[in-house]
């Protein structure tokens, strides 16, 4: 994804809340508690899953540490847990009630990891709008002269000069040449 919508950002929360969340929670439905009662011998259909969560937590974890680098990381983490500390020094709750600290974990832990996600697309998007402002600091969108596909005959060339862009087209030889009268 090119750039980053509203939507696309709400679908990677999303995901990551579902993959957070399907991962463990405290209300006793999630993959761990599932587990849980039948280990160590566990269903073909709990090795499926757990191999396909742990694919989706590798994936999501090396894009995370990928965009935002380990001391991203960390940081996002320290953040989040002084957030966690703002709240119960609000009384928001309490940190003895530890389903509450475990539900407001996870969804920061969710906010982290869609942070891991979109960071490139946000970092691509503020390098390309810098990059058009000191290349045009008239504010005027960047000249684009042609789509990447050719005319099919000849080629074009872009010259530079007093125009922004002219174009010059070269015939190949043969068509230059006179046609030949038949006869």
């Amino acid at each position: 994804m090119r750039n980053l919508t509203a939507g696309g950002l709400l679908i990677r929360f999303a995901a990551s809340l579902v993959l957070v969340l399907s991962t463990y929670n405290p209300s006793g439905y999630s993959f761990v508690h599932w587990i849980a009662h039948d280990f160590p011998q566990l269903l073909p259909l709990q090795w499926v899953l757990g191999i396909a969560l742990v694919s989706v937590w590798l994936f999501v974890l090396h894009a995370t540490r990928r965009s935002l680098g380990t001391l991203g990381v960390i940081l996002g983490l320290a953040f989040f847990a002084a957030m966690i500390w703002l709240f119960t020094s609000w009384g928001w709750f309490s940190l003895s009630n530890h389903d509450a600290v475990a539900w407001v974990a996870l969804i920061m832990m969710a906010c982290l990891l869609t942070l891991g996600l979109c960071w490139r697309s946000c970092r691509r998007e503020f390098r390309a709008r810098r990059s058009s402002r000191k290349s045009n600091p008239d504010n005027a969108p960047p000249f684009k002269p042609f789509p990447r596909r050719l005319p099919p005959i000849g080629q074009v060339r872009i010259v530079r000069g007093p125009t922004v862009g002219t174009v010059q087209m070269q015939l190949p030889d043969a068509m230059d040449a006179p046609a030949e009268p038949s006869g």
